[in-house]
């Protein structure tokens, strides 16, 4: 599972980084495609900050670790807590989803990117937030 989600969040962040690159903007869809691009950037910064203190969390979990003290613990579940929270959001699934059903207005890329969205909010929907709780109690 793991490397499966390494390999969507690498992907989504390769995409973001390239879309500017090989993106064009055609006159139909211009504002639906400017509107769409604008959350791709924003999910994927608030993303990227949440999955780099995530990691981190967890990297020291792995190499600090000391007898009777879980604080690296704590610190690792509430980071990927806030990852879950953000990934599984309403907003952000009501927002890929309402982009994604004006798909003819939106690049291939664009298009891509959304479903990207959705699959990672798959993983830790909002609407059953206790039993992300306990998946990542799980894990930790």
């Amino acid at each position: 599972m793991k490397r499966h989600f390494l390999f969507f969040s690498v992907l989504f962040v390769t995409v973001s980084l390239i879309y500017p690159i090989f993106s064009t903007v055609g006159a139909g869809g211009s504002d639906v495609q400017a509107e769409a691009q604008k959350f791709i950037d924003e999910y994927t910064t608030k993303w990227n900050n949440l999955r780099t203190e995530s990691v981190l969390a967890e990297w020291n979990s792995n190499i600090r670790i000391v007898e009777g003290d879980d604080t690296n613990a704590k610190a690792t579940k509430a980071a990927q807590e806030k990852l879950a929270a953000f990934t599984g959001s309403r907003n952000n699934i009501e927002a890929a989803k309402t982009f994604l059903a004006k798909r003819s207005n939106l690049t291939p890329l664009q298009i891509k990117q959304l479903e990207a969205v959705l699959h990672k909010a798959g993983e830790n929907p909002e609407t059953v937030a206790p039993l992300v709780k306990k998946r990542i109690d799980a894990e930790i």
